[in-house]
């Protein structure tokens, strides 16, 4: 993907996104138990990377135009990312993760399908992984193991 876009486009995607993060850390205070740890998780990282990327842009960008995803690009993703919030609670994190991660790499500009699957599959290997076993933190029910009907 090689569009240009402006400071201002990136710091309002910037800005929608920490906003979805308080909305995942809002909605995360709902679950029970161990199953708010990985919204929560999800919500703080998106707040954090994006504050990050708007001081970042504030010091070094302002006035000038990047190679990063359009508005529209952004919120697509925004979107989407409502919609894996929305089917999370009825499937389950990981399920949901399973077609959210590669639209959004396709969304990204991501081609390789093999690499998307791979990453996918390491994702929810891994969120199994700590949260699961690691951390000995009860999942919410899912999909992809029988847990929901």
């Amino acid at each position: 993907m090689d569009v240009k876009v402006t400071a201002g486009e990136k710091l309002t995607i910037n800005l929608m996104v920490a906003a979805a993060g308080v909305v995942i850390v809002w909605d995360s205070q709902s679950l029970q138990g161990g199953s708010a740890y990985f919204p929560l998780t999800v919500g703080l990282a998106l707040i954090i990377l994006s504050v990050m990327s708007a001081i970042h842009l504030l010091r070094h960008f302002i006035g000038s135009k990047t190679s990063e995803a359009s508005l529209p690009h952004g919120i697509a993703g925004l979107l989407l990312a409502l919609l894996y919030l929305w089917s999370a609670q009825s499937i389950g994190f990981i399920t949901s993760a399973l077609w959210f991660l590669p639209l959004m790499a396709v969304l990204g500009g991501e081609r390789r399908w093999r690499f998307i699957v791979g990453i996918t599959l390491c994702f929810a290997l891994l969120v199994w992984l700590v949260f699961g076993l690691v951390f000995a933190q009860t999942m919410p029910p899912e999909l992809i193991f029988g847990e929901v009907g």
